[in-house]
């Protein structure tokens, strides 16, 4: 498929099931078996008697006990779909397409589907219920954690508004109140700019650990917002992670905002190096993502004239992310110019410059580290 295709439920296929084969061994004391899995669904026992038609005579289903790994529960079993591999097409484009599947599952849930603790009607029904409030809100908490967990961001705000109800308040904290034994809940209902700055730093470590992703945006850009002189950050840590929390929701443009105040505040001092290699590498996946993006090809061969005479492998490693993507590597057109900068990388990954390079290692010891990958 081309990388901007245009992607529906119509040719994008729907995993039910996977289907595991392991062969037997040289001496048949051990048959070859075929492991099947999937969630508990209609979809799955439809795959399970497709797959049985398919095999036949040729091979025998043993009905073993069945071992539950994980689960979904059966009210969100509508937002549970696994979508089959597409190659050629541009990532963001398939994230694109997920993420508005998600909203779409879920516009249906909110109407059609009964809810046992909502007494066995819909979000949407209960809603109208002014005794039901305290159960629909904590119904959309539970969404809320169910597409966090599938690292997907729901809008609360958003579905309150469209259901009718409103939301708790948010928590009183006083300046010399501790925040470290709230549940996660209670973290956010916290009024996040009425924090002193030793609260904000508290959230921020909490916001780290549990990573829910919506949350954890608000408090890093509060954080930010301040100032490093007034909140201990790890800088680095920080503008990679708001970067990649707008890739996962394809807010492309976001993502580069983040990595160019990462490159304006980061690339200076010892290790501005490594910082400036980490932001080229992030800019690079985030433009991969979008087809027909036009600062990718000036990107691709900045990268290649510049790291690759400092960086063993990198043309190896990136042509192979370019093959995967479905782009022309900056090496086949011929333009490439060199950077005439020549250096090697220590043992401890430090480029010296006009060092002699040593001699390559052995097909195989090098690995590229792809922020984010």
């Amino acid at each position: 498929m081309a990388r901007n295709s245009v992607l529906t439920t119509e040719n994008v296929p729907a995993l039910q099931a996977q289907v595991s084969v392991y062969d037997g061994t040289a001496d048949s004391k051990v048959p070859a078996r075929l492991v099947f899995a999937g969630y508990a669904s209609r979809g799955l026992s439809e795959a399970r008697d497709l797959l049985q038609a398919i095999l036949g005579q040729d091979a025998q289903w043993n009905d073993f006990a069945e071992e539950q790994i994980q689960s979904n529960p059966a009210e969100l079993e509508l937002l549970v779909r696994r979508w089959g591999t597409l190659p050629g097409v541009a990532n963001g484009i398939r994230r694109q397409f997920e993420l508005d599947e998600w909203q779409t599952r879920l516009d249906q849930l909110v109407s059609i589907q009964p809810f046992a603790a909502l007494g066995g009607r819909t979000l949407q029904d209960a809603a109208k219920d002014a005794s039901a409030r305290v159960a629909v809100l904590a119904m959309v908490n539970v969404l809320d954690g169910f597409f966090a967990l599938n690292r997907n961001s729901l809008d609360v705000a958003a579905l309150l508004e469209r259901l009718g109800v409103e939301p708790l308040p948010p928590l009183t904290v006083t300046e010399s109140e501790s925040l470290n034994n709230l549940s996660v809940l209670q973290l956010h209902r916290l009024p996040i700019k009425d924090l002193t700055d030793e609260q904000l730093l508290s959230v921020v470590n909490r916001s780290l650990l549990v990573h829910h992703d919506r949350r954890l945006y608000e408090v890093l850009v509060e954080a930010l917002a301040r100032g490093s002189e007034k909140i201990s950050l790890d800088l680095g840590r920080t503008y990679q992670t708001l970067s990649e929390l707008c890739r996962l929701q394809n807010r492309s443009e976001d993502a580069i905002h983040w990595i160019n105040e990462a490159r304006q505040k980061l690339t200076v001092g010892p290790d501005a190096f490594q910082m400036q290699w980490g932001c080229d590498l992030r800019e690079l996946l985030v433009r991969l993502d979008t087809p027909d993006d036009h600062d990718l090809r000036p990107l691709l061969k900045r990268i290649a004239s510049y790291y690759g005479p400092k960086i063993p492998y990198l043309r190896t490693m990136l042509e192979q992310l370019l093959e995967s993507a479905g782009i022309e590597s900056p090496w086949a057109d011929g333009s490439l110019s060199v950077s005439n900068e020549s250096g090697t990388l220590t043992a401890g990954g430090v480029w010296t410059p006009g060092a002699t390079p040593e001699p390559a290692a052995a097909a195989g010891g090098g690995k590229l580290w792809l922020p984010g990958q």
